[in-house]
């Protein structure tokens, strides 16, 4: 057997994966000091089983882990493998090669593994016992071994020889066997004492047995007749439960009745609510269609009024128009009597002009005569004096024009003003008017909106009056079912409290105990109460608490035993029975033990029942009694599991009410489970009180919503007749405002008109003001020139004159005479031409005034026509009023007949109501009839139930198993008789262990098989020493014989090494096996001295010498030497190569060294380097 390679990973320096080849004869290894060469040692070493961090130069095992360096990060675990050669079949095993592999994380942890198959560090020091290899082998010497070796104790340096000699593994399998024969040795002590005990108990468990034949005997009697007793019981119950179901099926079959009468009933009232509110809807159709009458009926008489105001208006209109033409004819004839003035003046001034115009002629003619031989200066004088007349006659017919125009444009200035003053007096009534109109529109806009939103809001109200409705009857219907359910739940909760009361469903003797007890007061305060009724089970806890209970749960709970003892003698004294009592203070209770409670972390555990249960601390020790060893689970599998686990040690109950007893056994199946039995009987007392609560509150708060419903049902009634009426007299005002606005725009429109006319008539006015007023500029300029014209010949005239003055001397007074009559001629000429303007203004004027009497004619006679259409309009509205009115007045008695025929129906509805009430009354009357019937049924139904719990509980029988213990030939009255004086005599056997038989049997039995078991142990025991002897006898002389062998070979290395000198080695007085090994040592040339005298290279070379000699006995497969020639010299070195190198034909050896010589020997050699900082690396080279 030989080392074929190492593996390192991760371990110290070797950072990355590394594989060292060993070849057979000396591997050397070398290289700087710190390069890492002592860890392939400490690398071996830990993959052996090396446990101390110390011996592996470290503070912690995690120092072995690579732990970085500044270029590389640490590494999560190291690993090592060894690889062995096993050939030669050293190491028994199935294997030609072994490996060894140790792995360990930074988290501590660390595997081992042989070929890859995990092991135990015991299974590796197992596998190298004896081969030398092992911590305490010498398979690996490093200068620490050495000293070991030589400075350690006696006694501790045995262990180097023991491995050398080989009988480690015998050490090993004698001190297994010794502490098996200390175990063997304990548990005899053990069974001795439980035998002891054992033994004390088979002879009253075997007094006891007997005593329980004949209870047995008695109790099997009592069965039969208990069991024949309750199949009669049961059998009259069933009777008794069948007639009360057929008294509840006529029951039932009267409420189906009830409750179809009181459906259709439901059905009739709903109908005629529906029909109530389509009549409702009919009736404010109706409300709605009459408002719209009476809204028509106000327009049109706002209409009929608008029209009488109109009339009224044009009437007035008409009176005025009359009037100005009147006024206008007056002003006519007033004109045309002055027109007629003004053309008698005219002619009067024509006769004077004419008149004058002759005078001149003759004058002139005069002067002609006077001057006729004036000559070619008086034709001169004639020619100025013609042209002076013509300038005279042009300058006159200006002046005239000009006067005329001047009184046209005055005439026209003044129509202008009147024109004006009426344009001004139409725009002032314009704009009036226009206010009105936008007031009005405001107004009649103001009513429409307050209109809609009075519609929107009659709207609503009517929508939340039906919502209203409706939720008032939802609301009673809500609350007749809240009524219902509490009628219900208070009769329930009654028969409940009278079966409390009663003790319905207890023993008899229970109920004649408390029946009487409250008698007697000294008795009644001695009672805490009966166990049902002291505790508090949640839901899901009642059905495995009630199975397991069972009859317990009627138990009477005292204080005292004394009060028990007390409330017994009160039972014998009145025979009342057997009660079963708790008495609280001097219960034992046992409760789970610390182990116990671990297996109720187990899947499908609910927990311990007696914690499930509340209760005052005063019952807790009752409680704790009965069920503090019971568990409740999920189900029959937790419960086996648990069970299995804990050695059925305990009782286990499943939530089915399955359970399994102390011993395994296991009790299940089916059962009728009572709707109130005894737990469940307080529990729904508890619920129905707070169901009865909660109704009554619920009730209250639906009837204060009914209340809240009908106050505000009538308000939204009050609200929609209100909005109704207000909504009428609002319809009404805007119409009046519609037609007011229409009125007022209308008279607006001829206004305008009106105003248009008269603004077009200004206009025009104005127009021909302007082109008067152009043409008097254009006479005034005409007539300025006509006089620089007259003034110009008048001057040449005058100067012809003068120059003729001479000549015309004697013309002179005729001359001024003719001047004289020549200006009043002109005078004349302009009075007559004003006269002539005043005639043509009169003129206009008169035709001006007729075209105003032929308008106001005309409007008159439109106003007239718009009369006789009033007259025809208002005809038509009266028509139509008096159709509203009829229309008001038929749909007024269709609405009071509506509201009869609603009133109809609501007596119907009311009547429907209460027949309906009335029937309920009768139906929740047969309910409580039906609950008094089901509670009696369901009391027995619980009295056939508890004689069947109580058959189950007694004797574990249902009814079918109990029927074929019937006897056809029972005496019910003699049976019973029976089974009391067979009670009686049970109880008079006092307190009987009925499984005594069992216990007997057991007790011997297990007796019988531990006194069997003690033999064999003792025989073992014997065995065991038999081995131990025989081991202890092969290793000593194993020991000894090695041990010279030894002794022997080392005088021989000693000598060779030293070159002469003594050495032997010597046991220590004593026991062989426990003695300890001396070293005497003397080299050459020196006396026989204490080893621990010797220099430190002789010490070295002593313990090489030693090493070889054990080599020799007993050779390692492998031998790694850690530099133990450090402290050789030269001439030592050499010996010790020398000598290595004759035992590596042998064996196998592993040199790290500094020394040359040892390099020398090696036919293989590994040089370690740290090429990078901190990491080894592996260059090999084959010598």
């Amino acid at each position: 057997m030989f080392l074929k390679r190492i593996e390192l990973n991760g371990f110290k320096s070797f950072c990355n994966k590394k594989e060292i080849i060993i070849n057979k004869g000396i591997t050397g290894v070398v290289g700087p000091n710190g390069s890492g060469k002592s860890n392939i040692a400490d690398a071996m070493r830990w993959v052996l089983g090396e446990q101390s961090s110390k011996n592996l130069r470290g503070t912690s095992m995690q120092d072995v882990i690579f732990n970085g360096t500044q270029t590389r990060s640490k590494k999560a675990y190291c690993e090592v493998s060894l690889i062995f050669d096993n050939s030669d079949m050293r190491i028994k095993s199935d294997y030609t090669e072994i490996s060894v592999r140790r792995k360990m994380y930074r988290s501590g942890e660390s595997e081992y593994s042989i070929n890859n198959t995990g092991c135990r560090l015991k299974d590796i020091l197992e596998l190298f016992r004896d081969t030398g290899i092992g911590k305490e082998g010498y398979s690996i010497i490093g200068q620490g071994k050495i000293d070991e070796i030589l400075t350690s104790k006696a006694t501790d340096r045995r262990k180097v020889f023991e491995e050398a000699a080989g009988i480690m593994k015998f050490r090993f399998r004698k001190e297994e066997a010794e502490r098996n024969l200390r175990k063997t040795k304990d548990n005899i002590t053990r069974i001795d004492d439980i035998l002891a005990e054992l033994s004390a108990q088979i002879e009253p468990l075997e007094k006891q047995m007997k005593e329980a034949q004949d209870y047995l005997k008695l109790r099997d009697r009592l069965k039969e007749l208990d069991i024949n007793l309750y199949l009669y019981q049961y059998d009259r119950a069933g009777e008794r439960i069948a007639k009360t179901e057929e008294q509840i099926r006529g029951n039932e079959q009267a409420l189906e009745e009830l409750t179809a009468q009181i459906a259709q009933e439901n059905i009739n009232a709903a109908e005629t609510k529906k029909h109530l509110a389509a009549l409702q809807q009919e009736i404010e159709k109706q409300n709605i269609q009459l408002g719209e009458y009476m809204s028509e009926q106000e327009r049109l008489k706002g209409s009929l009024n608008l029209l009488e105001e109109k009339e009224h208006v044009n009437q007035s209109a008409m009176r005025e128009n009359f009037e100005k033409r009147d006024s206008l004819e007056a002003r006519l004839i007033s004109d045309e009597k002055a027109l007629q003035e003004l053309g008698t003046q005219i002619g009067h001034k024509n006769t004077q002009i004419d008149e004058q115009y002759a005078q001149i002629i003759e004058l002139r003619k005069k002067i002609e005569t006077i001057t006729g031989a004036s000559g070619d200066t008086q034709e001169e004088i004639d020619e100025a004096r013609a042209q002076v007349e013509e300038a005279r006659t042009v300058l006159q017919t200006l002046l005239i024009d000009l006067n005329e125009k001047q009184v046209k444009a005055e005439v026209v200035v003044q129509k202008k003003e009147q024109a004006q003053a009426e344009a001004e007096k139409q725009a002032a009534y314009v704009v009036q008017l226009k206010e009105e109109v936008k007031e009005l529109e405001a107004d009649r806009q103001a009513c429409e909106e307050q209109g809609a939103e009075l519609r929107r809001k009659l709207n609503e109200t009517s929508r939340h009056f039906q919502e209203l409705q409706e939720e008032r009857a939802q609301t009673e219907q809500k609350a007749a079912e809240i009524l219902r359910r509490l009628n219900e739940d208070e009769s329930r909760l009654k028969l409940l409290e009278d079966m409390r009361e009663g003790y319905e469903g207890y023993f008899d003797s229970v109920r004649a105990l408390f029946r009487e007890a409250k008698k007697t007061p000294e008795i009644e305060t001695k009672i805490k109460g009966v166990l049902a009724e002291l505790i508090d089970v949640p839901k899901k806890y009642e059905t495995p608490i009630e199975v397991i209970l069972g009859n317990a749960l009627q138990n009477v709970v005292v204080e005292q035993d004394t009060d028990a003892k007390d409330i017994i003698s009160f039972l014998r004294k009145n025979n009342l029975g057997r009660v079963t009592f708790l008495p609280t203070r001097s219960l034992k209770v046992r409760t789970l033990q610390k182990d116990e409670r671990s297996f109720l972390s187990l899947s499908g555990v609910e927990g311990v029942a007696s914690e499930m249960i509340g209760c005052a601390d005063e019952i807790r020790p009752a409680v704790d009694f009965l069920l503090a060893r019971t568990v409740i689970v999920r189900d029959m599998d937790s419960a086996i599991n648990l069970m299995k686990g804990a050695d059925y040690a305990f009782r286990a109950v499943t939530m089915d009410g399955d359970f399994i007893k102390p011993g395994g056994v296991i009790t299940g199946g089916s059962f009728k489970k009572s709707n109130v039995g005894l737990l469940a009987r307080k529990r729904m007392a508890q619920e129905l009180e707070k169901n009865i609560r909660d109704n009554k509150q619920a009730l209250e708060q639906w009837r204060t919503v009914l209340a809240d419903s009908e106050e505000k049902a009538e308000q939204a009634r009050s609200m929609q007749q209100e909005l109704m009426q207000v909504l009428r007299e609002q319809e009404i005002k805007a119409v009046e405002a519609k037609q007011k606005a229409l009125t007022a725009q209308r008279l607006l429109a001829e206004n305008e008109k009106n105003a248009e006319e008269l603004a077009d008539g200004l206009f025009e006015t104005e127009n021909e003001r302007e082109k008067i007023l152009a043409s008097v500029q254009e006479l005034e300029k005409d007539a300025k020139q006509a006089q620089a014209d007259f003034d110009r010949l008048k001057k040449r005239q005058e100067a012809a004159e003068a120059h003729a003055a001479g000549v015309a001397a004697q013309a002179a007074e005729i001359k001024e005479l003719l001047s004289s009559k020549e200006l009043r001629q002109n005078e004349l000429s302009n009075e007559k031409n004003m006269l002539l303007n005043e005639a043509e203004h009169l003129r206009k004027a008169i035709a001006q005034n007729k075209e105003e009497v032929e308008r106001l004619l005309q409007r008159n006679e439109t106003l007239s026509a718009e009369m006789k259409e009033l007259t025809h309009s208002k005809a038509e509205m009266r028509g139509s009023l008096d159709n509203i009115l009829t229309a008001i007045r038929m749909a007024g008695e269709e609405a009071r007949g509506k509201l009869a025929q609603r009133d109809s129906w609501n007596l119907q509805a009311e009547e429907a109501a209460q027949k309906a009430e009335e029937l309920t009354v009768q139906k929740n009357s047969l309910i409580e009839q039906k609950y008094k019937l089901v509670a009696n049924r369901e009391k027995l139904e619980l009295s056939r139930e508890n004689q069947q719990n109580k058959l189950w509980e007694d004797y574990g029988l249902t009814y079918a198993n109990a029927l074929p213990f019937k006897k056809s030939d029972f005496a019910y009255q003699s049976s019973g008789r029976e089974a009391d004086r067979i009670r009686e005599r049970i109880r008079g056997m006092g307190a009987v262990n009925p499984n005594a038989i069992e216990d007997y049997t057991r007790v011997r039995e297990r007796y019988d098989n531990l006194s069997i078991q003690r033999e064999d142990l003792i025989t073992a025991g014997n065995d065991l020493q038999i081995v131990i002897d025989g081991l202890l006898s092969g290793m000593k002389e194993s020991f000894r014989e090695k041990f010279a062998q030894i002794n022997e070979n080392f005088q021989r290395t000693f000598h060779d090494l030293f070159g002469g000198g003594h050495a032997r080695l010597e046991l220590e007085d004593g026991d062989i096996m426990e003695c300890g090994v001396e070293i005497i040592a003397e080299p050459p040339g020196k006396k026989l001295q204490n080893i621990s005298l010797l220099s430190g290279g002789e010490k070295a070379l002593t313990a090489i010498a030693l090493l070889f000699a054990m080599l020799d006995i007993n050779p390692s497969p492998i031998c790694l030497l850690d530099e133990i020639d450090a402290p050789l010299d030269d001439a030592n070195v050499i010996r010790f190569s020398e000598y290595l190198k004759s035992l590596s034909a042998e064996l196998q050896f592993i040199v790290i060294t500094h020394r040359k010589p040892s390099m020398a020997i090696c036919d293989t050699l590994y040089g370690v380097a740290m090429q990078e900082k901190g990491v080894s690396d592996i260059v090999s080279v084959q010598l």
